[in-house]
């Protein structure tokens, strides 16, 4: 029955309750050892991945399928899963050959056995291998052949599916006016069909081929339509994982709807085309979190609502603040400038050029500290500047606050370390002259925002710092049964998949006593030690407080997010092990409705990069957990550099009543004037996120200095224990 049920909803585009059927179905008869049947779901499992973009994980589903079908009554079975295996590693980028193989032995046996449709599409998934790979003439003669042998069976899907994969072809050979009319046909037959994920292709075709022809106007009507079908088809797959994967996988028809508009901008700036195309813009990007937060938010009904280009002027773009918000592109890039009267739009260059030039400037920036990566570092930036900034140059000086919503690689790029355009000798950062705050969409502020009522009367501030790793430590009281576990000889913050040996950070602790020195006792909370542990964070005992900070190790997994977390005490006080892992998805159900969270510690800024999401990671984790700001790192971060930098940032903003994000500000930009700090490496790592709007009512008494090295000069901390 749930096999059925699985098969019943996947053709019907119901992907979520298909994939939770199968993977059921798949465990009963797992259990019962009926390998037949488990295959066929094991099977299914991989065809829904691939349609969602997880290829490695279709692989692996479909490599088990094939193991359990090697008796001669599995052979029919067996030519579907080899097919669908050569379609997997196509898109995996797996060797060609083992593509093709793939094909061809599934190909042998579905002729043997005389399953001459299945023969036809798998010859028409390696005609699809083919034009993937560029072979456009093999390709095009597959796709005749097989859209003449579906057409003669009658099977009406897989001849819209080969209409589709044959008007790109022509599309790709520079023939719009041929390819329309098969996309259209196309359609056609999927409307009657009702194939909305596949109508949605045939739609995207459509608009291509207007768009190429010049019919910029027309083009737009099936993106439009296209773009619908999406947003209902989205909200469909329960699980988040599932409908972050599946909004993914259809951005190709956000951005051509954001390049349909600013065509339309471009033959007619004064139209509204450009503010049209802020809107989709914003349709586009973080669309999941906003789901979660509205989830959270038991005033909100349904999903979270995208802000509109005119409400973002109103709710994001108020007095003193500018909102840049990026859009990469395969033509071209896109910038809108934002204020609460104006919007501008403006033209980049193409993602790829982008991409390439920010990852190299963030690669750079993370190996500043060392002279020669930091000359390199200086022209990396200065070119990123010219590309990012300059077109708004206009604008920056007249607003002291910037909030960013990045885009790509984008995301990996600190522009606290962008050089001013126009400033003396382009060498002053634009931190110096602006706070900057990054958003993963303006429409996340809101709710953001819409969190700050539900608080209660808080404390100040809960620290967690210094946790105790193994049981070298001399902190523990060893017991004579214990075996110690010996530390690796540096500090250095681990950003692996799995939990590693981890040695303490000498500077965490002075970096919490500096904290927690500004706050009255009854305002505090502090965990240090065997304190610092994942049961203090489940237990809800941080809930109370507007600020939440960590200092320690955090694990990043920019492949697997899931296996991201941050690193608490592993042993008790007598050495014993225990659970010293925050997950993220612990972190996702925690209630922590903060107003700041400071992750100090190694690329907690980072995640998985998915297209229209941002990055995954950490960030979400605590946004969904009630956070309206969140501090994290951009690269692994030294730990004297960091101890500094914090202690200025809370002596600014506990000492000073500095917001957070103009506290920040200044404490970077102070160490920046600091000779023996100005590399960015010491001070740009950290990026602030979230809702501005959060002060102190009141600065408390200044604190004495504690930083472990008060009273004397430092000399450099490059080349010190990573965090």
């Amino acid at each position: 029955m749930l096999y059925n049920l699985g098969r019943a909803a996947m053709n019907v585009g119901e992907t979520g309750e298909a994939l939770t059927a199968f993977q059921q179905a798949r465990a009963i008869w797992h259990d019962l050892e009926d390998r037949n049947n488990e295959g066929k779901s094991l099977s299914n499992l991989g065809r829904l991945e691939i349609d969602l973009g997880q290829y490695e994980l279709a692989l692996r589903h479909l490599e088990q399928a094939l193991a359990l079908q090697q008796a001669p009554g599995d052979r029919p079975l067996k030519g579907l899963t080899l097919a669908r295996l050569g379609v997997a590693r196509g898109f995996a980028g797996r060797p060609r050959q083992e593509v093709l193989d793939a094909f061809h032995q599934a190909l042998a046996i579905q002729r043997q056995i005389g399953d001459f449709r299945e023969a036809a599409v798998t010859l028409h998934n390696e005609g699809w291998y083919y034009h993937q790979k560029g072979e456009l003439g093999r390709a095009q003669q597959i796709f005749e052949e097989t859209l003449a042998l579906f057409a003669g069976r009658g099977d009406r899907a897989s001849e819209a599916r080969a209409l589709i994969n044959l008007a790109g072809i022509h599309l790709d050979l520079g023939r719009p006016a041929v390819a329309e009319p098969l996309f259209s046909r196309a359609g056609l037959y999927l409307r009657e069909l009702n194939d909305p994920d596949q109508l949605t292709v045939a739609l995207m075709g459509v608009a291509r081929c207007r768009r190429k022809q010049g019919r910029v106007a027309e083009a737009l009507v099936p993106i439009e339509e296209a773009f619908a079908r999406v947003e209902t088809l989205r909200r469909k797959p329960s699980d988040l994982d599932l409908r972050l994967t599946y909004f993914a996988s259809k951005q190709e028809i956000y951005e051509l709807r954001i390049a349909l508009l600013m065509d339309l901008w471009r033959r007619e700036p004064r139209a509204g085309y450009g503010a049209r195309a802020l809107t989709a813009s914003e349709e586009a990007r973080a669309r999941t979190l906003l789901d979660l937060l509205a989830a959270a938010d038991v005033r909100a009904a349904g999903s979270g609502a995208v802000l509109t280009a005119r409400e973002i002027q109103r709710q994001v773009a108020e007095e003193g603040t500018l909102l840049l918000e990026y859009s990469l592109g395969e033509e071209r890039s896109f910038l809108w400038a934002v204020t609460p009267g104006s919007i501008e739009s403006f033209e980049l260059p193409a993602r790829r050029v982008l991409e390439e030039e920010a990852r190299r400037a963030a690669f750079l920036l993370a190996s500043s500290g060392k002279a020669l990566a930091r000359s390199q570092a200086a022209l990396a930036l200065a070119g990123l500047s010219e590309r990012l900034l300059a077109p708004v140059a206009h604008r920056l000086r007249d607003h002291e606050r910037l909030v960013i919503v990045p885009d790509g690689a984008l995301w990996s790029l600190s522009f606290a370390a962008l050089p001013e355009p126009g400033s003396p000798g382009g060498s002053v950062p634009l931190v110096v002259g602006h706070e900057i705050v990054i958003l993963p969409s303006a429409s996340v502020l809101p709710r953001l925002r819409a969190a700050a009522g539900r608080r209660p009367d808080p404390g100040t501030v809960a620290v967690l710092a210094d946790p105790v790793f193994d049981a070298a430590d001399p902190r523990v009281t060893r017991l004579p049964e214990v075996q110690a576990v010996q530390a690796p000889a540096s500090g250095t913050r681990s950003a692996g998949p799995a939990l590693p040996r981890l040695a303490r950070l000498p500077y965490a602790r002075a970096e919490a006593e500096a904290i927690l020195s500004l706050v009255p006792r009854p305002a505090s909370f502090s965990a240090l030690d065997f304190a610092a542990s994942r049961e203090t964070v489940l237990a809800g005992r941080l809930a109370g407080y507007r600020i939440v900070h960590f200092a320690t190790h955090a694990l990043i997994d920019v492949e697997h997010p899931e296996r991201s977390g941050i690193a608490l005490s592993r042993v008790d006080p007598q050495g014993r092990p225990r659970q010293g892992f925050l997950s993220l998805q612990e972190i996702y159900r925690l209630r922590l409705p903060a107003d700041l969270v400071v992750l100090s510690a190694c690329r907690t800024g980072l995640g998985r990069e998915l297209p229209g999401e941002g990055l995954v990671g950490l960030t979400r984790g605590f946004f969904s957990a009630g956070a309206r700001q969140v501090v994290v790192s951009l690269w692994p971060v030294e730990d004297r550099a960091t101890a500094e930098l914090m202690r200025r940032f809370y002596g600014e903003m506990l000492g000073r009543g500095r917001p957070p994000a103009a506290a920040l500000r200044e404490a970077q930009a102070s160490l920046w004037r600091d000779e023996s700090r100005r590399a960015p490496y010491d001070w740009a790592g950290f990026i602030l996120q979230g809702d501005w709007r959060v002060s102190w009512s009141k600065p408390f008494p200044p604190a004495p200095d504690l930083s472990p090295h008060a009273g004397r000069k430092t000399s450099s901390s490059h080349g010190g224990p990573k965090r």
